[in-house]
């Protein structure tokens, strides 16, 4: 068997701006607010802890912004991440709108499957969601959390 290769994570600013959102939660979970119809609230959940892979252990949380289509509750996008305090790892994308709904890293039971291709999408597309559009609602959005 040969070595694996270990999935990419986000970069710098990106990591930055995530553990930035993770210092806002209360009770494992946040929701930011823009105050405004058009723009869909943000939210951040920690989803599982205490994830085995490839040798260090994740907590898994999900980042989403939320719409309603015909009274249903609809992701767009969400995003899934392990988390430790060494890295970021982006491994899945949803969008509810269009019907993607892809995993990066699935488990088996011989242990993580790696797609490496759409995991390399999965961190490029989350390295510019965090540093383009995440930013504003950091900045300028209110704080919600459940009780």
């Amino acid at each position: 068997m040969g070595l694996k290769m270990k999935p990419r994570k986000l970069n710098r600013n990106a990591s930055k701006i995530f553990r930035e959102l993770m210092s806002k939660q209360k009770n494992d979970h946040v929701k930011i607010d823009m105050g405004c119809d058009s723009l869909l609230p943000l939210v951040l959940e920690r989803v599982a802890k205490g994830i085995e892979f490839m040798g260090d252990t994740y907590d898994e949380y999900s980042l989403a912004h939320y719409g309603k289509q015909n009274g249903d509750v609809m992701r767009d996008p969400e995003q899934v991440f392990m988390v430790n305090s060494k890295e970021i790892i982006p491994y899945s994308y949803r969008n509810d709108y269009v019907g993607a709904d892809k995993y990066s890293i699935r488990w088996s039971e011989m242990g993580p499957i790696i797609d490496y291709t759409a995991q390399k999408d999965d961190t490029e597309f989350a390295n510019e969601w965090l540093t383009t559009g995440v930013t504003d609602w950091l900045e300028n959005g209110e704080y919600k959390y459940l009780s």
